[in-house]
């Protein structure tokens, strides 16, 4: 099969794209939030076709499907981190964890260490100019695209068009698909009392000026909730999540003392509710939030 390249033309199942690709194929997903849920259960349903092919992912927050038991018949799932969807299948030994810090993975790919030969995505509807954005997860994705694979974009109307090293140029994309639902959610913690406590020790740490490099959770959200009454907070993170929207909003957070791109909000991925995922949705109020590769948080 002659694969055309850069025409997005649209894909009834990835089962269609086997005979272009190497008899033991690379395939990496868009990770977490954004990690493509209909792409991502068809590589399960079409697991025995793939069969020898190695599938990378990190943090996927819903499910995976392509870590199932008949599914790992056939692939070799490798979590760079495991997050919800990958924890069991790590621990019942259907998958393995490579053990490595967020801002190493890039090295990864442009060492040419992993080699993708397949990219599995799930971008934004295009804009007037026809760029797609990668949306709430960067983190990798452009290392893995410089290596030229064939990628595969699953396009989600939901999906914001973020700011920063997120947009995709039409040539970009070799085939597209449409979304079945929106992008994955992740909705706050419950918390008790020790939580509070916990927080409230870790508030009183920080003073204004400060940089912070934060999770998700209850205890991160907890905590900016008890950073209202400073000034100048600077987020430099590998993920954020809602806590950070109303620090944002009311200017306590201007990263007016960061090094490395001062003024803006950094981040490789975010996590959070569909309330969280439309502020940072081409909003200005959200312009100072940018999405970069993970070699940069």
């Amino acid at each position: 099969m002659i694969t055309p390249r850069g025409k997005r033309l649209q894909l009834s199942h990835l089962r269609d794209l086997r005979s272009a690709l190497p008899d033991a194929p690379c395939i990496v997903l868009h990770s977490a939030c954004a990690e493509p849920p209909r792409l991502a259960q068809q590589l399960s349903e079409a697991a025995e076709v793939f069969r020898g092919a190695t599938v990378y992912g990190l943090m996927p927050m819903g499910e995976a499907p392509y870590a199932g038991v008949e599914a790992t018949e056939h692939l070799s799932v490798q979590a760079l981190f495991p997050g919800k969807g990958l924890r069991e299948p790590i621990n019942s030994g259907r998958a393995s964890f490579r053990r490595c810090t967020l801002s190493e993975i890039p090295a990864l790919f442009v060492s040419g260490e992993i080699r993708a030969d397949l990219l599995l995505l799930q971008v934004s509807a295009p804009d007037e100019n026809g760029r797609m954005s990668l949306g709430v997860s960067v983190d990798y994705m452009r290392a893995v695209l410089a290596q030229d694979p064939i990628v595969v974009a699953e396009v989600n109307p939901q999906m914001p068009f973020t700011c920063g090293d997120t947009a995709l140029l039409p040539e970009e994309v070799d085939f597209v698909i449409n979304a079945n639902r929106g992008p994955q959610v992740v909705c706050p913690a419950d918390t008790d009392d020790i939580d509070l406590t916990i927080a409230g020790h870790i508030a009183g740490l920080i003073s204004s000026g400060a940089v912070l490099q934060t999770g998700i959770g209850a205890l991160p959200d907890l905590v900016f909730t008890e950073l209202g009454h400073l000034y100048d907070l600077g987020i430099h993170s590998g993920v954020i999540s809602d806590g950070v929207r109303p620090l944002i909003e009311r200017g306590v957070v201007t990263n007016a003392t960061k090094k490395v791109l001062p003024g803006k909000t950094v981040t490789t991925m975010a996590a959070g509710t569909r309330s969280f995922y439309d502020f940072l949705d081409r909003n200005p109020p959200s312009s100072t939030v940018t999405l970069a590769s993970a070699c940069f948080c």
